[in-house]
């Protein structure tokens, strides 16, 4: 009933079908190999495979044109039956599945006699299935780490052979606070011992706090971090080390990367605290998260209006540089309350580092005061909405799950919690749109990561709901992780749309094959060959791992370990 909701919802924005026809057309290995399909246009074109094949994707009569190109014209596009590999240990059965009755498939792109195929593995259980995807994406944070400095790259090419042959160079400090927290995820799913990961976390943090010979990071005189270093030195890197299109010295110091590491830092510490209060090791990682935390005056985050950092200011910028400026400054919208974005991490800890302890209301620091209930507002005035969907925000999924497993603030406020599920609602109803003809069998997804330039005209982008003859000119990307970071949304619902992705195979992708580990990759639906497993954006790709680790953890593990001031 939820899969009819979902289509009827996102079909009341469609409207009448454009004014367009299609040559009829036909669907190889399929009841349409010789039955035509209509020639409306936008007209989908139901279908069912024959046995030993798997139907992919919805066949619909379009037309999409991106970065000036006709990519669709007039055709239909979109659905296709994929041959199943067959052998002797594998034989196609009479109902077109390779499996046992009550195993569950798994699928990969293959090949096997005239061409390529679907590679089958039977899984007998789903945690079977759900932890090897949880397996395979720890994988990439092992992968990721710096094992000198404890610092996480910021992306991976999963086609290099071997995998781990990565060019360890630059570091991203928001995705290393996420390494922290996933490093806690691990060590509570025993995919390694309590030891490890305090011992992993305890570098990381010294890198951090300046501890590490060899290794400084340089902050701003406020203490800010930058987004981009060098894992190896921590010299500055990356496209935020100068700002020549604004004619102006960079902005180097970044408010979002310095809050989602902070974010990270004391849900170790916190973690560890609570599993392993009083021992040497977390005394020691308690120490380290104290000063990283203290190191930052999160409480002169405010900016006015010409750009300077203002103890009365009302503005909440993205960056900083090395003395007072500050740039991408966000004010207070028309209805008085601002925007939510990425930066609520580093909100919340402006509050907190100013109004902490404080009852409501009698907070010293009347600016931060001020912010916080105009942030915090926000939530209870949407003004954003996809259909009859309430959102914080139109653009990708990340943007609200991060906050949800790495503060507080978000994740123990009920408001905040319903808001995150119309997200998801939202995303899946955009997906089945007539903007994308997509979102059955789990392909949806609202995601940031690679893309690619023919169509997109950029190497990265992230994804938001937009609709209209010209407001999606990109590569129609689709990306599982954001669903499976969706999973405390709907848990049963969630994890049958994964597994339908896991049985299609176009997304899964094979990271470890001594074990057979597994990762739903990046997709597009403009070009269905392309996978983003070249470009694994590790901050993008946390959200597989954050959703799925609530199967066994639940959302408690990550309201308990985001508790850290207390008194929210």
């Amino acid at each position: 009933m939820l899969q009819l909701a979902i289509l009827a919802a996102s079909f009341l924005s469609v409207g009448a079908l454009q004014q367009c026809q299609c040559p009829s057309a036909v669907i190889p290995n399929s009841n349409r190999s010789t039955d035509a399909c209509g020639t409306q246009c936008e007209l989908e074109c139901f279908y069912k495979c024959d046995p030993g094949y798997v139907a992919r994707g919805r066949h619909v009569c379009q037309n999409y044109t991106t970065q000036g190109k006709v990519v669709i014209n007039n055709t239909y596009f979109g659905g296709t039956c994929e041959r199943l590999c067959q052998s002797e240990s594998s034989a196609i059965k009479s109902n077109g599945d390779s499996c046992a009755e009550g195993q569950i498939p798994v699928r990969q792109q293959s090949s096997f006699d005239s061409g390529p195929c679907l590679k089958t593995s039977c899984f007998d259980n789903e945690d079977d299935v759900f932890r090897n995807l949880l397996k395979g994406n720890y994988l990439l944070w092992k992968l990721a780490r710096n094992e000198k400095t404890g610092i996480y790259l910021d992306h991976l090419d999963l086609s290099i052979s071997p995998i781990s042959n990565q060019s360890v160079s630059q570091g991203a400090l928001g995705v290393t606070g996420l390494g922290l927290a996933i490093e806690c995820i691990a060590s509570a799913m025993q995919l390694q011992s309590k030891l490890e990961a305090q011992e992993k976390v305890i570098l990381t943090l010294r890198s951090m706090a300046g501890e590490v010979p060899g290794f400084k990071i340089k902050r701003n005189s406020r203490g800010w971090f930058p987004t981009f270093v060098d894992s190896n030195t921590g010299n500055l890197t990356g496209f935020f080390s100068n700002d020549q299109r604004l004619g102006k010295p960079g902005y180097p110091y970044a408010m979002m990367a310095t809050g989602l590491n902070t974010a990270g830092v004391l849900f170790a510490a916190t973690y560890f605290n609570r599993t392993d209060a009083g021992s040497k090791n977390t005394l020691e990682i308690s120490r380290l998260a104290q000063k990283v935390y203290n190191m930052v005056q999160f409480d002169t985050l405010l900016c006015s209006k010409n750009g300077q950092i203002s103890a009365d200011g009302t503005g909440i910028p993205m960056v900083t540089d090395d003395e007072n400026g500050c740039s991408a400054i966000q004010f207070p919208q028309e209805d008085g309350f601002y925007g939510f974005n990425e930066e609520h991490y580093t909100v919340w800890f402006a509050y907190e580092r100013a109004c902490g302890g404080y009852p409501a209301g009698q907070c010293p620091n009347k600016a931060i005061q001020t912010m916080w209930e105009k942030w915090q507002g926000r939530r209870l005035h949407p003004n954003t909405f996809y259909n009859q969907y309430p959102l914080l925000s139109i653009w990708s999924a990340y943007l609200v799950h991060l906050p949800f497993y790495m503060v507080h603030a978000f994740n123990s406020d009920s408001t905040y919690k319903d808001l995150f599920k119309s997200h998801w609602l939202a995303d899946w109803a955009f997906f089945n749109s007539s903007a994308n003809f997509a979102g059955t069998k789990g392909r949806y997804g609202l995601g940031a990561g690679a893309t690619e330039m023919w169509c997109a005209g950029v190497t990265y982008i992230a994804d938001k709901i937009a609709e209209g003859p010209h407001a999606s000119e990109h590569c129609k990307n689709w990306s599982p992780y954001s669903v499976a970071g969706y999973m405390p949304a709907d848990q049963a619902t969630v994890k049958s749309h994964i597994l339908e992705l896991l049985a299609d195979g176009e997304s899964v992708v094979e990271v470890d094959d001594a074990e057979g580990l597994l990762i739903l990759a990046r997709r597009s639906l403009v070009d269905p060959h392309w996978s983003g497993a070249t470009r694994a954006t590790m901050v993008d790709y946390a959200s597989e791992i954050l959703g799925l680790s609530t199967i066994w953890l639940g959302v408690e593990f990550f309201n308990n370990n985001t508790n850290h001031f207390g008194h929210d």
